[in-house]
């Protein structure tokens, strides 16, 4: 037998459900223009399932779409990555910045779920890098461990880690140059372009777009790579070309715009990228043919993406960063394929 308290609790929870329920229901709380945005309309036929639910009523034919006998549970929502407002999981393209199917088949908001936060573009390229540069300690523990590079030095992955994982040279096959700009030569390496990555990496995003942010990045970063094994042919690593190509992206977008807030950031970014090329050259192991061709790449992507900043991102400019997903991951494939061996020798 329940408890008076219990009873008195039951009683009071479904006074205020019945009392929600009548204002979720009502038509004002409904009739949502077509106008607003779809994740209104889902909030609202949410709130009636829930209402049916507390009341122990089955569902209603406005929140299920079917009659009682043949229930359906209210859809699932999610932040779409491109924009971070609230859309349905079922919709093929977001109806507030355009991003074509942002739940990723349905995979994105357990990946949402997953990872504790939002999984987009913005954040998966410094956890890329992350978490890369954690698996290529983990291959070599004892060079990792070792001091001898001070403390520019610490934590350094051993050679052949990064040869396994995409370290490129003059004589490196062609996908390292898109599978270098993950890599990182030490801890204060990575801390340092990650830190630039959040930085600017927003801001192309929303000037740009997330599709277009990526192919800004990967062009810079494999132009950069390119410049410097034409030049040096030295082994090397890192995001510090794409880095200075997201620079050049701001700077691009800025000198379009003509505004006094965006000719403010222009200079900001001119003295950045200026300042950083330059202590390049007064520090050792700096890939300053890395960071000139990234720029240089960086500014010819942006030239030809700034056009339809301004415009949803269409098909075309998905499929294009979709193409330079898919070569990044693969050769990070084919250089595994190509060079695991050398872990086990």
């Amino acid at each position: 037998m329940p408890s008076s308290y219990q009873t008195t609790s039951r009683a009071l929870i479904s006074s205020i459900a019945q009392k929600n329920c009548s204002m979720y229901n009502s038509p004002r709380a409904m009739a949502t223009p077509e106008t607003k945005p779809s994740a209104l309309r889902l909030w609202a036929t949410r709130q009636n399932a829930i209402c049916d639910a507390y009341s122990g009523a089955s569902p209603s034919s406005s929140t299920t779409g079917q009659n009682s006998s043949n229930p359906m549970p209210p859809p699932t929502s999610m932040i779409c990555p491109g924009c971070g407002y609230l859309i349905n999981t079922d919709e093929k393209r977001c109806p507030h910045c355009g991003a074509y199917n942002p739940s990723l088949w349905g995979v994105g908001p357990a990946l949402n779920r997953l990872f504790g936060g939002r999984i987009d573009v913005l954040t998966l390229i410094p956890t890329a890098c992350i978490a890369l540069y954690a698996v290529s300690l983990l291959l070599d523990l004892g060079a990792a461990l070792s001091m001898g590079g001070g403390l520019f030095g610490m934590l350094s992955p051993g050679n052949i880690p990064l040869i396994v994982l995409g370290m490129t040279h003059g004589e490196a096959p062609w996908w390292t140059v898109l599978t270098a700009t993950y890599l990182h030569g030490s801890l204060l390496h990575i801390l340092f372009n990650v830190l630039w990555i959040r930085q600017l990496g927003p801001e192309v995003g929303q000037f740009f777009g997330p599709a277009r942010y990526f192919i800004i990045y990967t062009v810079a970063g494999a132009i950069g790579f390119i410049l410097s094994n034409l030049i040096s042919g030295y082994p090397t690593v890192g995001a510090s070309g794409a880095i200075f190509g997201l620079f050049a992206a701001i700077i691009v977008y800025g000198r379009k715009q003509k505004t006094q807030m965006m000719s403010l950031m222009t200079r900001q970014m001119w003295q950045w990228a200026i300042m950083l090329f330059v202590l390049g050259f007064l520090m050792s192991g700096v890939n300053n043919w890395a960071h000139l061709g990234g720029f240089i790449g960086g500014w010819i992507a942006a030239q030809i993406l700034v056009s339809s900043a301004e415009y949803r991102e269409g098909r075309i400019t998905i499929l294009i960063a979709l193409i330079c997903l898919l070569l990044t991951v693969l050769g990070f494939v084919l250089s595994i394929l190509e060079y695991f061996p050398l872990l086990l020798s």
